[in-house]
């Protein structure tokens, strides 16, 4: 078919009109929005799968008239949609003849595959495979799929946007996340805590942003009741907020353990702020941390580790200004216009 007139569909979970964001979110949006903008908006319908257990019927309708639309299908699933979706996907491309390309989101699908070996045969049947992660596409090579392509998470941003300046004193730290206990925010609040009170005065602060996640609540409510004066929570920021509350902080902490994480996208936040990041080293973190050029690396879930690295941090303001500067530089090569190239041209329409 002509590629004039063929209509891609894209398949995940937007969440448009609602409150929460996220990094499946954010992804499936930048999806959407970027091949709107690349392919033309009259080109690209979509479907919101991430509500089907609330609103099935409505889902599967929605789905299926995107479907009947459709000569390409660009899938973001997670570990449920890929076992309820797929095989119909398959059905659709089997009928029509048409390519589906998937896109992954976090870093859990080699895992989830080798834990259901029966979904491997589904997902070969992909056009092409995109994962963020180089440890994944590796991963993903070694269970016989030979059309996996190393899609990094990516953001639209101005180049010549407004970036962190010069160190607050104390020093400006942030934790910008979806707040579960599995990012690691404890270890943040300990640490911080920790720091200044064996101080004669604070020598750090933490500003906490981010979406309690449902069923959290007592265990951030208890959490907050460790909280001192230096630490204050700041409810959430939608993405057009993100860069202009970064820029007045000096460190990202990261101290994740989240078994689902692969390239999260509050890297690439950081670095468009131009500032770096105190990540622990958690699965893939180290693929996209530079150690010593836009962040440091502390061994996961160890609270002493991740107070040394603030505390280098704290007396090694030259290089915390250095890291900021290659930060921002780094930014660049997570922009959409170098990312997305490659996948159109996986997906050739």
């Amino acid at each position: 078919m002509s590629s004039k007139t063929s209509t891609i569909a894209v398949l995940g979970h937007f969440a448009d009109g609602s409150d929460r964001v996220d990094g499946q979110i954010l992804r499936t949006r930048i999806a959407r929005d970027e091949l709107s903008r690349r392919l033309g908006a009259d080109r690209v319908v979509w479907a919101d799968t991430g509500f089907l257990k609330q609103h099935p019927i409505r889902s599967l309708l929605n789905i299926s008239k995107a479907l009947k639309q459709a000569d390409t299908l660009v899938i973001l699933p997670g570990p449920r949609g890929l076992s309820l979706l797929l095989p119909w996907y398959l059905r659709w491309k089997r009928k029509t003849g048409g390519a589906i390309h998937y896109l992954v989101i976090g870093g859990w699908l080699p895992r989830h595959l080798q834990n259901i070996p029966g979904e491997i045969n589904r997902v070969k049947q992909c056009d092409s495979i995109h994962v963020q992660t180089q440890r994944m596409k590796r991963e993903l090579e070694d269970m016989g799929l030979d059309q996996v392509h190393l899609l990094p998470n990516a953001r639209r941003f101005p180049l010549d946007r407004p970036v962190s300046g010069p160190i607050g004193s104390p020093l400006r730290l942030v934790f910008l996340s979806r707040v579960t206990e599995a990012k690691g925010l404890d270890l943040a609040v300990d640490a911080v805590r920790t720091i200044n009170e064996e101080a004669a005065e604070p020598q750090v602060t933490l500003t906490i942003y981010g979406q309690i996640q449902t069923g959290q609540e007592y265990w951030f409510a208890t959490l907050q009741e460790r909280f001192t004066s230096e630490i204050t929570y700041a409810g959430s920021l939608r993405p057009d907020e993100i860069n202009d509350h970064l820029i007045q902080h000096d460190v990202m902490l990261f101290p994740t353990w989240y078994s689902g994480e692969g390239f999260p996208g509050v890297l690439i936040d950081a670095m468009i702020a131009g500032i770096p990041v105190i990540a622990s080293d958690w699965i893939d973190n180290a693929e996209y941390v530079r150690e010593g050029d836009t962040g440091l690396l502390f061994e996961a879930k160890n609270m002493n580790a991740l107070t040394a690295k603030i505390l280098w941090m704290v007396h090694h303001p030259d290089e915390v200004m250095r890291m900021k500067h290659v930060s921002a530089g780094e930014a660049e090569k997570y922009h959409v216009d170098v990312i997305w190239p490659d996948l159109l041209n996986h997906i050739k329409i």
